[in-house]
């Protein structure tokens, strides 16, 4: 819930215009008329860009522990890990193995590849089916 209250915030804060400027002024209503050289300049908060560490194609098969880490440091603040309870012996799929990373859905993403921070980061792995809550 804080992580939830922390992001609304963030994007409450993307949305505030700092300033607007029409050539040398700061200040002026709407009946203003200026020439249609001036310059305006509008100041606002963007959120940053984040490049990915790691391709979804070299994700698959790591431990998705580390695939986390690497997001987090990265800077992407909206990760979710999802399981699949789908390991009987553990002979062909470790526990832990990641199945696949999806970036806003996009399933094939390249490293360096920029993104919001927001963007949403699913990192699927598997574990055991005795794992699985009852």
């Amino acid at each position: 819930d804080s992580l939830k209250s922390v992001r609304k915030s963030v994007l409450i804060y993307e949305t505030i215009i700092e300033s607007v400027t029409i050539g040398f002024f700061d200040s002026f209503d709407e009946e203003a008329k200026y020439p249609f050289n001036f310059r305006t300049v509008v100041a606002y908060h963007a959120l940053k860009k984040c490049t990915t560490p790691i391709s979804s194609k070299k994700a698959k098969g790591e431990n998705y522990k580390d695939i986390e880490n690497m997001f987090i440091i990265a800077g992407f603040t909206n990760i979710t890990l999802e399981v699949e309870y789908d390991i009987v012996t553990g002979w062909l799929t470790d526990d832990g193995e990641v199945g696949s990373v999806t970036i806003n859905e996009d399933k094939k993403f390249t490293e360096g590849k920029e993104y919001r921070a927001d963007a949403e980061v699913v990192i699927t792995y598997h574990t055991y089916r005795k794992n699985k809550p009852k």
